[in-house]
């Protein structure tokens, strides 16, 4: 039985001044593709071409849909990782150290007053964990029309969704955080001798968070403070990809996204 070799190739930008990441990526699209890794770039040979290689939809006859769901859970533990910083209102101005840059959503406005509250400077759930569980669902088609193939499709490529929680003494701390990515895509390929063909897509890409962070103290200067944040926004992206047979057991893919 022959066993094809697939060769994935990805292009890097030539000035590295100018590259930029793909953060909002996850694994990739479709139990196949994902199985294969990076090896998918050079076979796309299913509807999940419109995220591997584009190119790939040159090798699909007819019309055709699929659809994936895709489960994501993360766990991991909040150890010293939300800061609860100084916030001391005696010298003007006030002492700040809140680290917006770090996105601390905490402070201890009454720190270091004597007599007031506790609290702690960073905090620590006593069960040491946080976790997330989210659907990320696709799905997607390709048709051919005359010499050309057609892709789409639309995909969640990552989410999150995570709810912490900490309790000392005096204090009650909650932080909510929700985000989610969806992508809308549109491509093109067409076949240009044996074994070489070509193929362009473009992503329309829509991304939300929302956090919601509450801390209620008791003691002597009891307070509750809130905090709500909501941000989103849309962007493009395109991709362009090359498929290559050399022969009956070798393919190459070529992908610049």
């Amino acid at each position: 039985m022959r066993k094809k070799c697939l060769v994935a190739t990805v292009f890097l930008c030539i000035a590295t001044s100018s590259a930029m990441a793909g953060g909002y990526e996850g694994p990739g699209l479709g139990a196949k593709g994902i199985g294969m890794g990076g090896a998918s770039i050079g076979l796309a040979d299913e509807w999940t071409a419109i995220y591997w290689n584009p190119a790939g939809l040159a090798q699909l006859q007819g019309k055709g849909v699929g659809m994936d769901v895709s489960r994501l859970c993360i766990d991991g533990s909040d150890g010293n990782g939300v800061a609860n910083p100084k916030l001391i209102f005696g010298p003007t101005p006030p002492i700040n150290q809140m680290n917006q840059d770090q996105e601390d959503v905490f402070y201890r406005p009454y720190a270091g007053t004597v007599g007031l509250t506790n609290e702690p400077a960073a905090f620590s759930s006593t069960g040491g964990s946080v976790s997330s569980d989210v659907w990320l669902p696709a799905i997607g088609g390709y048709a051919q029309v005359g010499n050309y193939h057609l892709g789409y499709g639309a995909y969640a490529p990552s989410g999150y969704k995570t709810d912490w929680k900490d309790t000392t003494d005096e204090v009650t701390a909650s932080y909510n955080i929700k985000m989610a990515t969806k992508v809308y895509n549109i491509s093109v390929a067409k076949s240009l001798s044996s074994g070489v063909s070509a193929g362009i897509g473009l992503n329309v890409i829509g991304g939300d968070m929302e956090k919601h962070a509450r801390k209620d103290v008791t003691g002597t200067n009891s307070y509750t403070y809130e905090s709500d944040g909501t941000c989103d926004g849309n962007s493009l992206e395109w991709q362009a990809g090359m498929l290559f047979k050399p022969s009956s057991i070798c393919q190459i893919g070529l992908v610049y996204r």
